[in-house]
Parts: structure tokens; sequence; C-alpha cells
């Protein structure tokens, strides 16, 4: 990986290019390259580059964080902030 590429990446889980708080049922597609989880949260969405499986009907706890190339984040309880790529 590049340096560049490297220096890119931690921009966005340092939150240098913002973040989405999450707070509802809504469907957030995006770029996004962490979650972090505030308020114990389950997902009736998540979409990630390489990831396969379900991670739907697993509650997590809050402080978590997610690293991943996220694409689309649905929560279905909970709340959390999506750090934009």
């Amino acid at each position: 990986m590049s340096m560049a590429k490297l220096s890119d990446m931690l921009m966005g889980i340092f939150g240098k290019r913002g973040g989405l708080i999450i707070d509802n049922t809504t469907n957030h597609p995006g770029h996004f390259v962490k979650i972090t989880i505030t308020e114990a949260a389950a997902f009736t969405t998540f979409t990630a580059t390489g990831w396969s499986g379900t991670i739907t009907g697993i509650t997590f706890p809050a402080g978590m964080s997610i690293y991943a190339d996220i694409t689309v984040i649905k929560l279905a309880s909970g709340s959390a902030i999506a750090y934009y790529r």
C-alpha cells in the first residue's frame, strides 16, 4: 500500500473527513471506513466490500468499532457514527 493511500485511509478513520450520526432506521448509502456504535445497535443492512455472510440479528455493544469499506448501513435499533472515507 502506498503512503498516499495509507494517509488517505487514516484520515477517514480518525474522522478528518467527517461523519454521519445515524440514530434512525433509514437506509444510509455512502463511502465509510469505520462505524462506531454509540448505543447498543443491530443492523438491518450492512454492506461492505469483500465481506460475506451476515451480521444482521447480532446486537453490538456501545463503544465497538467496525473497520471496512462500507457502502450501505441501515440500523434496526441503536445509534452509531459512520466515518466518511
